[in-house]
């Protein structure tokens, strides 16, 4: 295994193994030297968490009506925008899932009736935004 105090790739290996299986948490042999378990030793050096009466105080049940207003309206707003690039995406597939509904649109002028509409849609999801 040892020839002149250097290892095989496969003896490394093995030698990293056996350790890892056995428990051993550091091991110098030579001039192979290694450890284990050095994130676990991070870990254990953090601070304790907090006890139940340290930390802020806060019930997560105090929303007033503005906080409610502002969810609501978020969550309306993403409902919004997953229908238009829901939109966007059949739109843009259409050719390939419907050609023939497609080319009827485009004989008709609505796709890009309806490519506008999903516009002016984005244009004021942007203006509730902001």
């Amino acid at each position: 295994m040892i020839e002149n105090n250097s290892f095989k790739r496969q003896d490394i290996c093995a030698i990293i193994e056996k350790c890892k299986d056995c428990g051993v948490s550091e091991f110098q042999m030579g001039q192979l030297k290694f450890s284990f378990n050095a994130r676990e030793k991070v870990i254990t050096d953090l601070p304790s968490p907090l006890k139940d009466n340290e930390g802020p105080k806060y019930n997560s049940l105090d929303i007033t009506p503005e906080i409610q207003r502002d969810i609501d309206e978020s969550n309306e707003d993403a409902k919004l925008e997953a229908e238009l690039i829901e939109r966007e995406y059949e739109l843009s597939t259409m050719h390939i899932a419907d050609p023939e509904g497609y080319e009827e649109l485009v004989a008709t002028g609505k796709i890009e009736e309806l490519e506008q509409q999903i516009g002016e849609q984005y244009a004021e999801l942007e203006r509730r935004r902001a």
